[in-house]
């Protein structure tokens, strides 16, 4: 189902404008997410997912994923619509984490934080 990866220290894990398929899951680590090479945020947490928007959305990746410290990761080679089919609770799984993300981002924007990090990166 799931292929484990294991990424040191400065490793690309996944780059801003490639063609991507499939998502990962963070096992252990931090992974530093940058965008036009400014960092935009960091990934810690057990669990998290990232890397599926590419997929979602049949676009290039959205930002640069770099382990921050030795990082292992599960990816995940399915398309949005073989995780529908065939694997419902990592279906779930997703939306929950996209919902996620558009509450943090909603809120990071009705505190200014993204006017912020818009005039830091000038």
């Amino acid at each position: 189902m799931s292929k484990t990866l294991t990424f040191k220290t400065g490793d690309v894990i996944i780059r801003e404008g490639e063609r991507g398929k499939g998502y990962y899951i963070l096992e252990s680590g931090t992974i530093a997410l940058s965008k036009q090479g400014v960092k935009i945020s960091e990934l810690a947490g057990n669990g998290t997912i990232f890397g599926e928007m590419s997929d979602i959305l049949d676009e290039p990746r959205t930002c640069t994923a770099t382990a921050e410290t030795p990082v292992q990761v599960s990816y995940y080679p399915y398309s949005l619509d073989e995780i529908i089919r065939n694997h419902p609770q990592i279906a779930k799984q997703l939306v929950m984490a996209l919902a996620e993300r558009i509450a943090t981002t909603t809120d990071a924007l009705t505190q200014g934080k993204i006017a912020f990090l818009e005039l830091t990166k000038r």
